[in-house]
């Protein structure tokens, strides 16, 4: 599936946390998943939930809390410590070039507490069982300073219910109808109490699920309601364009992300030039066999960096030569391919770079395969009319005016 997977280790007030980090791309919105008290979030358990998330176009974070691989006890820290521990790993994924601009929170059981808490500073939220308690004379101070091992009892948690009340973003639980941990009356209560406009919260009931859901069928099926939940709002978190488009018999979906950073882009097959005419005010497009209008370029090759490969690819296609001195990288797609089931599968990236016309010559047929039988200098003001791609066309205009 070509996805990036790092892990990271980050020393927080002596101890270690382990962080794992799955995406196809470092612009797609984080998603921090929360664990409750004792659980393991990078247990392969949560693989399948990964793999959906990341194929909606999400980065997926999991973490294990301080001092869980030296195998010290929950009752060793305090509600607060634990808060310190998700805010040092939000620091690295901001550090790291993550977008976490509009981060969502996945919680499962007493991690809804920690959701809660921080609900304040961060946007979506999507929750499991959510192990806490609301009550007019809450008080977030002492549930943060409280130790675990203080912890007796779900009223021990108890958060004001105007943390509740003002919350926004969307919100969805999904909950166990046999959860005798913490009985699913608590989320039905958490529910009615949202402020969130209506159609912006869920409450979903598995049925016969008790609070762990160790049962394959049914944490399957809270994996599908929580990835249809954040496929819903993806939209309105991440600002972005994409298009479909077919060619030869296969249906392709293109993720346009206007990021000039190409640095840590992952399985780059493809790359393009915008060449400019010396005067700046057209590029060159080539039409191929097939009918169709597009920029010069194409596949690496063995070896080839990705300069070489623009240079390459314009003197094949075009038989110009850019001025190496003003290429910029512009912006760059994420590739979907689209299966027989219906399902987006990502296939690679491609990039897009911008240049300046050194050297023009007569267009001769492309060496290569004679997939190119015409060039031609269009005004950048009139693209459209041979390009086919609807709002990235008017993202190329906007980046060339402004470059």
């Amino acid at each position: 599936m070509n996805n990036m997977k790092e892990i990271y280790k980050v020393n927080v007030e002596g101890t270690n946390i382990t962080v794992c980090v799955e995406t196809y791309d470092r612009s797609y919105p984080v998603i921090l998943f929360i664990a409750g008290t004792s659980g393991n979030s990078l247990s392969d358990r949560f693989d399948g939930l990964s793999e959906m998330l990341i194929n909606e176009r999400f980065t997926f974070v999991r973490f294990n809390f301080r001092g869980h691989e030296e195998g010290r006890t929950i009752d060793e820290y305090s509600l607060n410590d634990e808060l310190k521990d998700m805010k040092e790993v939000i620091e690295l994924l901001e550090h790291e070039g993550y977008n976490t601009q509009n981060l969502s929170i996945l919680a499962k059981s007493f991690g809804a507490v920690k959701a809660f808490c921080l609900n304040r500073e961060y946007g979506l939220i999507g929750l499991l069982s959510p192990a806490v308690f609301f009550s007019e004379r809450g008080n977030l101070g002492p549930i943060s300073s409280k130790e675990y091992k203080n912890i007796a009892s779900i009223e021990d948690i108890n958060i004001p219910l105007d943390v509740l009340r003002n919350i926004t973003a969307p919100v969805c639980i999904v909950h166990g109808e046999n959860d005798s941990t913490i009985p699913i009356s608590n989320s039905s209560e958490i529910f009615s109490n949202l402020a969130t406009v209506h159609e912006k919260k869920e409450l979903h009931k598995i049925p016969g699920a008790n609070h762990s859901m160790l049962d394959k069928a049914q944490y399957s099926e809270a994996y599908k309601l929580i990835t249809s939940f954040f496929r819903k709002y993806r939209d309105s978190i991440w600002s972005y364009h994409s298009i479909v488009w077919k060619f030869k018999d296969k249906e392709y979906l293109f993720d346009v992300i206007t990021s000039s950073n190409f640095k840590k882009i992952k399985n780059i097959r493809q790359v393009y030039t915008l060449m400019l005419s010396k005067d700046k005010d057209k590029i060159m497009l080539v039409h191929n066999t097939q009918g169709i209008w597009i920029l010069p370029g194409g596949g690496v090759e063995r070896g080839e960096s990705h300069i070489d490969t623009i240079v390459r690819e314009v003197r094949e296609e075009t038989n110009c030569d850019i001025d190496l001195s003003t290429v910029e990288p512009l912006y760059y797609q994420l590739t979907y391919v689209k299966k027989p089931s219906g399902r987006w599968e990502y296939h690679s990236a491609q990039l897009r770079y911008k240049a300046v016309v050194k050297k023009e010559r007569k267009f001769v047929e492309d060496p290569d395969n004679g997939d190119i039988d015409e060039v031609r200098w269009v005004s950048i003001d009139e693209i459209h009319r041979y390009l086919d791609w609807g709002k990235t066309v008017d993202i190329i205009k906007e980046l060339l005016l402004e470059k």
